[in-house]
């Protein structure tokens, strides 16, 4: 009988730890990007940004479109969607060639010409971005990691990685099948960038001088053959390649084990390390301070939009966003907390 008690009272522990409040959000149709801050959260739809009060989760203010005119946005191949960072008296827009600033309620405040850098943000009166560029060594693209000044000019660069796709083992599809896309992310005064080994990220200070490696030695995990039917299911009718699929499918090479690691998060000082173990139907998240320290292990409630890839999330103030596509083919928020 107490075993029976104590049986029910953790499944009631376990719903209340991942407690979901999920909320309709009908305006949107097809979202790039989710970022969160205070009680303001911005969707992105390629040129189109939408902002939210996460105290009634009611739109308050949809702007842009794409072009090249005063508030306008240019996309990269018109399809992918801007870079956006939210700081407490501003958003910050970065698109192809420019940036632009706007007040937290979606009020113009200014924009600025800049070179077609991929990204940018906003740090330390300067900036951080990458921007791919051919290695003169090996003649393959690569991403780097650097500082720049407020007119957009480079003065050091931090780092580079060759990037995944090109690496001559068949198409490696970056959003499904590799590490992860070369990334980086900023807090108070660190810089925080994907590292080039298995399990590694790299902490650089301010300056981009590097500090430490955030390691973990990490036991493989294997793709059996329904994994691997799976993720090919998962490029075939992917929006980027299923156009394409009868000339690419054969040049797929599919790994044998996952990655160890699919993203991560900056928030409160804290580094969020998604990887691909799952526990319950959960996702395992690493959890570490911006200085490499390891804190804990949290599984996530995480919905996956095919094996590799959950659906589009965030994570801020110790809770996840994320935005899922219900059976009604109609998008709405999932708002979590991590313990």
């Amino acid at each position: 009988m107490r075993k029976t008690i104590l049986v029910i009272l953790l499944l009631f522990l376990a719903n209340v730890v991942f407690a979901t409040k999920i909320v309709s959000l009908p305006e949107i149709i097809k979202p790039d990007v989710i970022e969160v801050d205070g009680d303001d959260m911005v969707i992105v739809e390629g040129a189109s940004i939408s902002i939210y009060s996460l105290k009634n989760f009611k739109l308050i203010k949809k702007f842009g479109k794409e072009g090249e005119g005063p508030q306008e946005f240019k996309l990269i191949m018109g399809s992918f969607g801007l870079n956006i960072n939210i700081y407490p008296k501003y958003i910050f827009v970065n698109s192809v060639g420019k940036i632009s600033y706007f007040t937290r309620k979606g009020e113009f405040i200014k924009e600025k010409k800049m070179s077609a850098i991929n990204r940018m943000t906003p740090f330390q009166e300067k900036f951080v971005g990458n921007h791919m560029q051919m290695d003169p060594k090996t003649n393959k693209p690569k991403m780097g990691f650097n500082i720049y000044n407020s007119e957009g000019e480079k003065t050091k660069e931090i780092c580079s990685h060759e990037m995944p796709m090109f690496s001559g083992q068949g198409i490696f599809l970056i959003d499904l099948l590799s590490q992860i896309n070369p990334q980086y992310k900023t807090s108070r005064d660190r810089i925080v960038i994907s590292g080039k080994q298995l399990f590694e990220i790299d902490i650089y200070d301010q300056e981009g001088n590097f500090l430490k490696s955030i390691k973990r030695d990490q036991k493989k995990q294997k793709l059996d053959d329904d994994d691997k039917k799976k993720l090919m299911k998962a490029y075939e009718t992917h929006s980027l390649y299923k156009l394409f699929w009868g000339n690419i499918k054969k040049s797929i090479k599919i790994p044998d084990y996952f990655p160890p690691y699919k993203t991560f998060f900056i928030s409160n000082q804290k580094v969020y390390v998604q990887t691909f173990k799952k526990k319950n139907d959960k996702t395992e998240c690493l959890i570490f301070d911006v200085n490499g320290k390891y804190l804990k292990t949290s599984f996530l409630p995480l919905v996956y939009e095919n094996i590799m890839t959950p659906y589009l999330y965030t994570i801020q103030g110790g809770k996840i966003y994320q935005l899922v596509e219900n059976e009604n083919e109609e998008w709405e928020l999932r708002l979590s907390e991590i313990k």
